[in-house]
């Protein structure tokens, strides 16, 4: 594994990792695996041996996350600014097409790639998505936060704010479904990735993905389309479900499990499906 640098919009040194262990004569295709917030590139740890003897493998850290600081008096974080800093990311990897994967707010990013520019991709799979990140069910699922508690709205900014990334994180594991099964350790490594983000970063990151709605772009979806979910702990209103299952281009599968973190609490289940999708797309 090595960890690489581009130059993004506006001239910001942003970060991935990359992995390549696929057969030097083959020509193999890219796939970007791409984090939500507040996590980064080393969520997707488990994925890396399951797909990188077939595809070359880049884990991008998003602007203002994980390795990818930028100064916090010119980041204003959107849907459009999250689009151009992939499109320079495949400009940087001179690779072609792209299989992008996707959870959370990575799921989003691939999903404005796939409605404003299907070109770049060869495939889209995506995975514990809210398409109206501002009417998250987080709360919902949570039966372990305390009275008053939230990772949602403005309360989740102020708790970043007043108690920085590490007591953010340490009430998010409470909210999340996955944490009740996570291997032992696992949860203190979670909140460890979390607490290395800037918490004026990270506020303004989650402000700005407020405001998304990508419901009325679905019917735009311009490539095969994996949406993988969750049978436990709803994710998306039934409403916003039915139009993305049932969008052109999409396919849907249901594995048992969580729907938030479904890509880290299920990463081979996940990632078999993955390969399945791309063979049959003639992409692998």
């Amino acid at each position: 594994m090595s960890v690489e640098s581009y130059r993004g919009p506006g001239g910001a040194q942003l970060y991935y990792r990359y992995d390549d262990f696929t057969d030097p004569w083959v020509d193999a295709p890219t796939a970007v695996l791409c984090h939500g917030h507040p996590r980064n590139s080393n969520l997707w740890y488990e994925w890396v041996p399951l797909l990188s003897r077939r595809l070359k493998v880049a884990r991008v850290d998003l602007r203002g996350l994980g390795l990818s600081r930028v100064p916090v008096e010119t980041f204003k974080n959107s849907i459009e600014s999250r689009l151009l800093d992939a499109l320079a990311l495949f400009e940087h990897l001179k690779t072609g097409k792209v299989v992008w994967i996707g959870e959370a707010t990575g799921a989003l990013t691939g999903l404005s790639l796939a409605t404003r520019a299907p070109q770049a991709l060869h495939a889209l799979v995506i995975m514990s998505i809210p398409l109206r990140p501002g009417r998250s069910q987080l709360d919902r699922n949570a039966a372990d936060l305390e009275p008053g508690e939230t990772v949602q709205g403005q309360g989740s900014i102020d708790l970043m704010l007043a108690r920085g990334m590490r007591a953010w994180a340490q009430v998010s594991v409470r909210a999340r479904p996955r944490m009740r099964e996570a291997p032992a350790g696992y949860v203190d490594w979670y909140v460890d990735q979390i607490a290395q983000n800037d918490p004026l970063l990270a506020a303004e990151f989650y402000r700005g993905m407020g405001p998304v709605d990508m419901v009325p772009e679905l019917k735009d979806i311009g490539v095969p389309t994996l949406y993988l979910e969750g049978t436990r702990d709803a994710l998306l209103p039934e409403d916003e479900r039915e139009a993305l299952v049932n969008s052109p281009n999409v396919r849907t599968v249901t594995l048992e499990g969580p729907s938030y973190d479904l890509g880290y609490a299920r990463s081979q289940e996940c990632a078999a499906e993955v390969t399945r999708f791309l063979e049959e797309l003639g992409v692998l």
